[in-house]
Protein backbone atom coordinates (compact mmCIF):
# COMPACT_ATOMS: atom_id res chain seq x y z
CA UNK A 1 0.00 0.00 0.00
CA UNK A 2 1.55 3.09 -1.72
CA UNK A 3 0.25 5.55 1.46
CA UNK A 4 0.67 3.50 4.08
CA UNK A 5 4.58 2.28 3.08
CA UNK A 6 5.42 5.99 2.79
CA UNK A 7 4.58 6.86 6.42
CA UNK A 8 5.21 3.95 8.98
CA UNK A 9 8.15 5.62 10.09
CA UNK A 10 6.86 9.26 10.31
CA UNK A 11 7.11 9.11 14.60
CA UNK A 12 4.31 11.68 14.36
CA UNK A 13 2.78 12.10 17.79
CA UNK A 14 -1.15 12.25 18.60
CA UNK A 15 -0.67 15.66 19.70
CA UNK A 16 0.85 16.81 16.73
CA UNK A 17 -1.74 14.91 14.32
CA UNK A 18 -4.36 17.26 15.95
CA UNK A 19 -2.90 20.33 15.94
CA UNK A 20 -2.50 19.76 12.11
CA UNK A 21 -6.32 19.11 12.08
CA UNK A 22 -7.37 22.37 14.19
CA UNK A 23 -4.98 24.53 11.98
CA UNK A 24 -6.38 23.28 8.51
CA UNK A 25 -3.11 22.10 7.75
CA UNK A 26 -4.93 18.40 7.34
CA UNK A 27 -8.20 17.31 6.69
CA UNK A 28 -10.30 14.31 7.07
CA UNK A 29 -10.37 13.20 3.47
CA UNK A 30 -6.69 12.54 3.03
CA UNK A 31 -5.59 8.98 3.64
CA UNK A 32 -2.11 10.56 4.17
CA UNK A 33 -3.69 12.09 7.55
CA UNK A 34 -5.92 9.20 8.11
CA UNK A 35 -2.59 6.67 8.42
CA UNK A 36 -0.44 9.30 10.35
CA UNK A 37 -3.43 9.28 12.77
CA UNK A 38 -4.03 5.99 13.34
CA UNK A 39 0.19 4.85 13.43
CA UNK A 40 0.14 7.56 15.92
CA UNK A 41 -2.26 5.57 17.89
CA UNK A 42 -0.76 2.54 17.92
CA UNK A 43 -0.79 -1.65 16.45
CA UNK A 44 -3.26 -2.64 19.04
CA UNK A 45 -5.51 0.27 18.14
CA UNK A 46 -5.54 -0.23 14.82
CA UNK A 47 -6.24 -3.93 15.30
CA UNK A 48 -9.58 -3.25 17.22
CA UNK A 49 -10.75 -0.61 14.71
CA UNK A 50 -11.00 -3.63 12.23
CA UNK A 51 -12.82 -6.01 14.98
CA UNK A 52 -14.95 -3.16 15.78
CA UNK A 53 -16.01 -2.23 12.14
CA UNK A 54 -16.88 -5.92 11.37
CA UNK A 55 -18.87 -6.38 14.93
CA UNK A 56 -20.70 -3.27 13.98
CA UNK A 57 -21.58 -4.51 10.32
CA UNK A 58 -22.93 -7.41 11.62
CA UNK A 59 -24.77 -5.62 14.46
CA UNK A 60 -26.50 -3.55 12.10
CA UNK A 61 -27.71 -6.16 9.87
CA UNK A 62 -28.94 -7.96 12.80
CA UNK A 63 -30.78 -5.14 13.99
CA UNK A 64 -31.97 -4.02 10.66
CA UNK A 65 -33.55 -7.80 10.38
CA UNK A 66 -35.11 -7.96 13.74
CA UNK A 67 -36.58 -4.31 14.11
CA UNK A 68 -34.01 -3.45 16.50
CA UNK A 69 -33.00 0.38 17.16
CA UNK A 70 -29.06 0.94 17.92
CA UNK A 71 -27.57 3.74 18.86
CA UNK A 72 -23.56 4.25 18.52
CA UNK A 73 -21.43 7.16 19.41
CA UNK A 74 -22.19 7.52 22.92
CA UNK A 75 -19.44 7.92 25.70
CA UNK A 76 -19.63 8.47 29.00
CA UNK A 77 -16.89 10.49 30.83
CA UNK A 78 -16.27 10.66 34.42
CA UNK A 79 -16.04 14.35 36.85
CA UNK A 80 -15.48 14.33 40.10
CA UNK A 81 -17.33 12.43 42.56
CA UNK A 82 -20.82 11.24 41.05
CA UNK A 83 -20.80 13.70 38.34
CA UNK A 84 -21.14 11.99 34.76
CA UNK A 85 -21.15 13.14 31.53
CA UNK A 86 -22.97 11.70 28.65
CA UNK A 87 -22.32 12.30 25.46
CA UNK A 88 -22.97 11.39 22.01
CA UNK A 89 -21.30 12.12 18.77
CA UNK A 90 -23.70 12.47 15.53
CA UNK A 91 -23.02 11.23 12.44
CA UNK A 92 -24.27 11.54 8.72
CA UNK A 93 -24.25 8.02 9.04
CA UNK A 94 -24.78 7.55 12.24
CA UNK A 95 -28.09 9.71 13.32
CA UNK A 96 -30.39 10.07 16.85
CA UNK A 97 -32.33 6.96 16.98
CA UNK A 98 -35.24 5.16 19.00
CA UNK A 99 -32.34 3.69 21.27
CA UNK A 100 -31.37 7.16 22.02
CA UNK A 101 -34.61 8.63 22.58
CA UNK A 102 -35.20 5.74 25.21
CA UNK A 103 -31.63 6.76 27.13
CA UNK A 104 -32.58 9.88 27.40
CA UNK A 105 -35.76 8.62 28.76
CA UNK A 106 -33.96 7.10 31.46
CA UNK A 107 -30.69 9.13 31.53
CA UNK A 108 -33.37 12.92 32.38
CA UNK A 109 -35.22 10.80 35.79
CA UNK A 110 -31.34 10.82 37.21
CA UNK A 111 -30.80 14.74 35.94
CA UNK A 112 -33.00 15.89 39.07
CA UNK A 113 -30.03 15.03 41.63
CA UNK A 114 -27.64 17.14 39.46
CA UNK A 115 -24.91 14.86 38.69
CA UNK A 116 -25.85 13.90 35.38
CA UNK A 117 -24.78 16.29 32.22
CA UNK A 118 -25.83 14.98 28.49
CA UNK A 119 -24.65 16.50 25.55
CA UNK A 120 -24.43 15.78 21.56
CA UNK A 121 -21.96 16.51 18.93
CA UNK A 122 -21.30 16.92 15.84
CA UNK A 123 -18.52 17.75 13.60
CA UNK A 124 -18.90 20.83 11.27
CA UNK A 125 -16.81 20.61 8.51
CA UNK A 126 -17.05 24.38 6.87
CA UNK A 127 -15.48 25.65 10.40
CA UNK A 128 -13.59 22.63 10.64
CA UNK A 129 -14.42 22.48 14.23
CA UNK A 130 -16.77 20.11 16.84
CA UNK A 131 -20.39 21.85 17.61
CA UNK A 132 -22.58 20.97 20.86
CA UNK A 133 -25.27 21.45 22.68
CA UNK A 134 -26.28 20.62 26.08
CA UNK A 135 -29.65 19.28 27.43
CA UNK A 136 -31.51 21.29 29.83
CA UNK A 137 -35.24 20.68 31.68
CA UNK A 138 -36.58 22.68 28.63
CA UNK A 139 -34.82 21.05 25.99
CA UNK A 140 -31.91 21.21 24.21
CA UNK A 141 -30.25 24.21 24.04
CA UNK A 142 -28.38 26.34 21.61
CA UNK A 143 -25.38 24.59 19.57
CA UNK A 144 -21.82 26.38 20.30
CA UNK A 145 -18.69 25.37 19.52
CA UNK A 146 -17.77 22.28 21.76
CA UNK A 147 -14.64 23.51 23.33
CA UNK A 148 -16.57 26.47 24.88
CA UNK A 149 -19.15 24.51 26.32
CA UNK A 150 -16.98 21.51 27.83
CA UNK A 151 -14.94 23.74 29.60
CA UNK A 152 -18.43 25.15 30.64
CA UNK A 153 -19.42 22.00 32.53
CA UNK A 154 -16.29 20.83 33.19
CA UNK A 155 -15.11 23.40 34.77
CA UNK A 156 -11.16 23.30 33.83
CA UNK A 157 -9.63 24.06 30.80
CA UNK A 158 -8.18 21.82 28.28
CA UNK A 159 -4.97 19.99 28.84
CA UNK A 160 -3.10 18.24 26.76
CA UNK A 161 -3.46 15.87 24.22
CA UNK A 162 -2.37 12.85 25.99
CA UNK A 163 -0.31 10.49 24.12
CA UNK A 164 -0.79 6.46 23.79
CA UNK A 165 1.64 4.25 25.14
CA UNK A 166 3.87 1.31 23.11
CA UNK A 167 2.83 2.66 19.73
CA UNK A 168 6.03 2.03 17.64
CA UNK A 169 5.94 -1.40 16.07
CA UNK A 170 6.18 -3.19 12.70
CA UNK A 171 3.01 -5.11 12.51
CA UNK A 172 0.35 -2.29 11.54
CA UNK A 173 0.45 -3.69 7.92
CA UNK A 174 -2.92 -6.42 8.12
CA UNK A 175 -4.57 -3.84 9.96
CA UNK A 176 -4.10 -0.64 7.81
CA UNK A 177 -4.36 -3.07 4.25
CA UNK A 178 -8.09 -3.67 5.89
CA UNK A 179 -9.23 -0.71 6.70
CA UNK A 180 -8.18 0.68 3.13
CA UNK A 181 -9.64 -2.40 1.01
CA UNK A 182 -13.06 -3.07 3.35
CA UNK A 183 -13.90 0.55 4.68
CA UNK A 184 -15.15 3.22 2.16
CA UNK A 185 -13.54 6.48 1.94
CA UNK A 186 -16.30 8.80 3.74
CA UNK A 187 -16.40 5.09 6.68
CA UNK A 188 -12.55 5.92 7.30
CA UNK A 189 -12.93 9.91 7.09
CA UNK A 190 -15.66 9.13 10.19
CA UNK A 191 -13.37 6.89 11.50
CA UNK A 192 -10.91 10.03 11.54
CA UNK A 193 -13.54 12.41 13.09
CA UNK A 194 -13.87 9.83 15.86
CA UNK A 195 -10.85 9.65 16.70
CA UNK A 196 -10.39 13.33 16.97
CA UNK A 197 -13.40 13.71 19.00
CA UNK A 198 -12.12 11.40 21.37
CA UNK A 199 -8.82 11.90 21.81
CA UNK A 200 -8.00 15.61 20.64
CA UNK A 201 -11.24 16.83 22.35
CA UNK A 202 -12.66 14.97 25.37
CA UNK A 203 -9.90 13.22 26.93
CA UNK A 204 -8.35 16.81 27.38
CA UNK A 205 -11.08 18.26 28.47
CA UNK A 206 -11.99 15.36 30.95
CA UNK A 207 -8.56 14.59 32.00
CA UNK A 208 -8.80 10.61 31.44
CA UNK A 209 -9.88 9.15 28.86
CA UNK A 210 -14.06 8.10 28.40
CA UNK A 211 -15.68 5.18 28.78
CA UNK A 212 -17.17 4.05 25.17
CA UNK A 213 -20.33 2.62 24.81
CA UNK A 214 -19.67 0.17 21.90
CA UNK A 215 -23.84 0.15 20.62
CA UNK A 216 -26.76 0.28 22.54
CA UNK A 217 -29.24 -1.74 21.12
CA UNK A 218 -33.31 -1.07 21.76
CA UNK A 219 -35.71 -4.28 21.13
CA UNK A 220 -39.43 -4.02 19.89
CA UNK A 221 -40.19 -5.06 23.13
CA UNK A 222 -38.75 -1.94 24.67
CA UNK A 223 -35.24 -3.79 26.38
CA UNK A 224 -32.64 -1.70 26.25
CA UNK A 225 -29.00 -3.30 26.05
CA UNK A 226 -25.80 -1.78 26.05
CA UNK A 227 -23.62 -4.08 24.00
CA UNK A 228 -19.26 -4.14 24.60
CA UNK A 229 -17.70 -6.20 21.93
CA UNK A 230 -13.98 -6.86 22.73
CA UNK A 231 -11.38 -9.13 20.70
CA UNK A 232 -9.23 -11.01 23.22
CA UNK A 233 -8.72 -14.23 24.90
CA UNK A 234 -8.74 -15.38 28.88
CA UNK A 235 -5.63 -14.89 31.35
CA UNK A 236 -3.31 -17.65 31.00
CA UNK A 237 -1.10 -17.35 33.83
CA UNK A 238 -2.50 -17.68 37.64
CA UNK A 239 -6.12 -16.99 37.12
CA UNK A 240 -7.51 -18.17 34.08
CA UNK A 241 -10.33 -16.13 33.29
CA UNK A 242 -11.60 -13.49 31.31
CA UNK A 243 -10.98 -10.02 33.37
CA UNK A 244 -13.72 -6.72 33.31
CA UNK A 245 -11.77 -3.66 34.16
CA UNK A 246 -13.31 -2.59 37.55
CA UNK A 247 -13.00 1.25 35.90
CA UNK A 248 -14.29 1.93 33.76
CA UNK A 249 -16.23 -0.87 32.61
CA UNK A 250 -18.17 -2.37 35.82
CA UNK A 251 -18.73 1.03 37.17
CA UNK A 252 -20.58 1.50 33.85
CA UNK A 253 -22.23 -1.85 34.38
CA UNK A 254 -23.71 -0.96 37.49
CA UNK A 255 -24.72 2.69 36.72
CA UNK A 256 -26.68 1.09 33.47
CA UNK A 257 -27.78 -1.79 35.80
CA UNK A 258 -29.61 1.25 37.96
CA UNK A 259 -31.42 2.54 34.52
CA UNK A 260 -32.51 -1.25 33.84
CA UNK A 261 -30.29 -1.58 30.97
CA UNK A 262 -27.98 -4.73 30.77
CA UNK A 263 -24.69 -4.98 29.78
CA UNK A 264 -24.00 -8.10 27.04
CA UNK A 265 -19.75 -8.61 26.61
CA UNK A 266 -19.60 -10.08 23.38
CA UNK A 267 -15.96 -11.83 22.96
CA UNK A 268 -14.13 -13.01 20.08
CA UNK A 269 -11.46 -15.43 20.41
CA UNK A 270 -8.75 -15.34 18.01
CA UNK A 271 -6.56 -18.73 16.95
CA UNK A 272 -3.79 -17.88 18.71
CA UNK A 273 -3.23 -16.39 22.11
CA UNK A 274 -0.03 -13.91 21.04
CA UNK A 275 -0.07 -10.19 21.95
CA UNK A 276 3.10 -10.32 19.65
CA UNK A 277 1.59 -10.54 16.18
CA UNK A 278 -1.58 -8.64 14.39
CA UNK A 279 -4.63 -10.73 14.79
CA UNK A 280 -5.93 -9.56 11.85
CA UNK A 281 -3.11 -10.70 9.37
CA UNK A 282 -4.90 -14.68 10.80
CA UNK A 283 -8.18 -13.68 9.07
CA UNK A 284 -6.43 -13.91 5.42
CA UNK A 285 -5.95 -17.82 6.69
CA UNK A 286 -8.81 -19.72 5.42
CA UNK A 287 -7.68 -22.67 7.54
CA UNK A 288 -8.11 -21.08 10.60
CA UNK A 289 -11.50 -19.41 9.78
CA UNK A 290 -13.58 -22.19 11.80
CA UNK A 291 -10.84 -22.04 14.74
CA UNK A 292 -11.82 -18.32 15.75
CA UNK A 293 -15.11 -18.44 18.72
CA UNK A 294 -17.49 -15.98 19.30
CA UNK A 295 -18.78 -15.84 23.11
CA UNK A 296 -21.37 -14.01 25.33
CA UNK A 297 -21.70 -13.15 28.68
CA UNK A 298 -24.60 -10.95 30.65
CA UNK A 299 -22.88 -9.04 33.05
CA UNK A 300 -23.75 -8.54 36.65
CA UNK A 301 -22.85 -8.64 40.07
CA UNK A 302 -23.46 -12.09 40.55
CA UNK A 303 -21.04 -12.98 37.34
CA UNK A 304 -18.05 -12.52 39.09
CA UNK A 305 -15.91 -15.10 40.96
CA UNK A 306 -16.15 -14.24 44.80
CA UNK A 307 -12.01 -13.28 45.73
CA UNK A 308 -10.34 -13.11 42.87
CA UNK A 309 -9.17 -10.16 41.31
CA UNK A 310 -6.66 -9.75 38.42
CA UNK A 311 -4.72 -6.89 37.02
CA UNK A 312 -3.48 -5.88 33.64
CA UNK A 313 -2.43 -2.67 32.02
CA UNK A 314 -3.52 0.18 29.35
CA UNK A 315 -1.31 -0.70 26.70
CA UNK A 316 -1.48 -4.32 26.78
CA UNK A 317 -5.08 -3.83 24.89
CA UNK A 318 -3.57 -0.57 23.40
CA UNK A 319 -4.79 2.29 25.70
CA UNK A 320 -2.21 3.85 27.88
CA UNK A 321 -0.33 2.68 29.89
CA UNK A 322 -1.60 2.11 33.38
CA UNK A 323 -2.70 -0.76 36.22
CA UNK A 324 -5.84 -2.12 36.05
CA UNK A 325 -7.85 -3.69 38.08
CA UNK A 326 -10.08 -6.38 36.75
CA UNK A 327 -13.19 -8.86 37.95
CA UNK A 328 -12.56 -12.47 37.02
CA UNK A 329 -15.69 -13.77 35.07
CA UNK A 330 -16.76 -16.78 36.55
CA UNK A 331 -16.68 -19.77 33.67
CA UNK A 332 -20.52 -21.20 34.67
CA UNK A 333 -22.00 -17.62 32.72
CA UNK A 334 -19.55 -17.44 29.15
CA UNK A 335 -21.64 -18.84 26.69
CA UNK A 336 -20.62 -19.89 22.99
CA UNK A 337 -22.78 -17.72 20.41
CA UNK A 338 -20.77 -18.84 17.43
CA UNK A 339 -17.79 -21.03 16.35
CA UNK A 340 -15.96 -19.67 13.52
CA UNK A 341 -15.12 -16.14 12.75
CA UNK A 342 -17.73 -15.77 10.39
CA UNK A 343 -21.09 -15.00 12.15
CA UNK A 344 -23.13 -17.74 10.81
CA UNK A 345 -27.50 -17.55 10.40
CA UNK A 346 -28.00 -19.35 13.90
CA UNK A 347 -25.17 -16.89 15.57
CA UNK A 348 -26.76 -14.26 14.03
CA UNK A 349 -30.56 -15.82 15.29
CA UNK A 350 -29.00 -16.34 18.88
CA UNK A 351 -27.72 -12.64 19.30
CA UNK A 352 -30.81 -11.32 18.34
CA UNK A 353 -33.09 -13.20 21.20
CA UNK A 354 -29.95 -12.51 23.57
CA UNK A 355 -30.80 -8.36 22.64
CA UNK A 356 -34.61 -9.48 23.48
CA UNK A 357 -33.52 -11.00 26.97
CA UNK A 358 -34.44 -14.63 25.71
CA UNK A 359 -32.34 -17.66 26.69
CA UNK A 360 -31.12 -18.83 22.92
CA UNK A 361 -29.99 -22.62 24.90
CA UNK A 362 -25.69 -21.65 23.64
CA UNK A 363 -23.40 -23.82 25.45
CA UNK A 364 -21.05 -23.55 27.91
CA UNK A 365 -17.34 -23.49 27.60
CA UNK A 366 -14.16 -23.18 29.65
CA UNK A 367 -10.84 -22.62 29.54
CA UNK A 368 -9.26 -25.79 28.58
CA UNK A 369 -12.25 -26.22 25.94
CA UNK A 370 -11.09 -22.80 24.16
CA UNK A 371 -7.27 -23.57 24.53
CA UNK A 372 -7.92 -27.56 23.30
CA UNK A 373 -9.70 -25.74 20.40
CA UNK A 374 -6.90 -25.77 17.55
CA UNK A 375 -5.07 -22.77 19.15
CA UNK A 376 -1.61 -22.76 17.78
CA UNK A 377 1.75 -21.29 18.38
CA UNK A 378 2.18 -20.41 14.68
CA UNK A 379 0.10 -19.57 11.36
CA UNK A 380 0.27 -22.04 8.83
CA UNK A 381 0.92 -20.08 5.53
CA UNK A 382 2.29 -17.05 7.66
CA UNK A 383 -0.07 -14.73 5.45
CA UNK A 384 -0.34 -10.88 5.97
CA UNK A 385 -1.59 -10.20 2.68
CA UNK A 386 -5.37 -9.19 3.02
CA UNK A 387 -5.32 -7.93 -0.68
CA UNK A 388 -6.32 -11.28 -2.51
CA UNK A 389 -7.84 -13.16 0.29
CA UNK A 390 -11.45 -12.55 1.37
CA UNK A 391 -11.54 -12.24 4.97
CA UNK A 392 -14.69 -14.62 6.48
CA UNK A 393 -15.44 -11.33 8.51
CA UNK A 394 -16.56 -9.50 5.65
CA UNK A 395 -18.49 -12.36 4.02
Amino acid sequence: MVVADSVLNEGVSLAQVYSNYEAGRWNHNSDYAFCVQLLAEGRKRLDAFVFEHGFEKRLREIANANDVSLAIGWHIGYGRGERTYWIRLVEAGNGWTLADDQLMTRLSARRNAGSVVIIRAVFDEDSNAFLAQRYLSEGWEESREARSLFSEVTGRTAGPVREMSATRGTDVGPALAYLFRFLSAEERKALSVRRRFVNGLLSPHLGRDPADLDALALSREGRLTCIEMKRKYPATRVNKFFGVDEKPHIHTMRMLASMDIRMLHIILVAPRWNDSESPVGWLSDRSLHNEWTWLAAWLSEDVFVNGVNMATRGDKSGQRAFNRIQRAIDWKHVRVLNQGVRLAQKGRRDLASLLEWEDPGLAGTSYALLQSNGRRTSLRDGSHAIVGHQPAFED
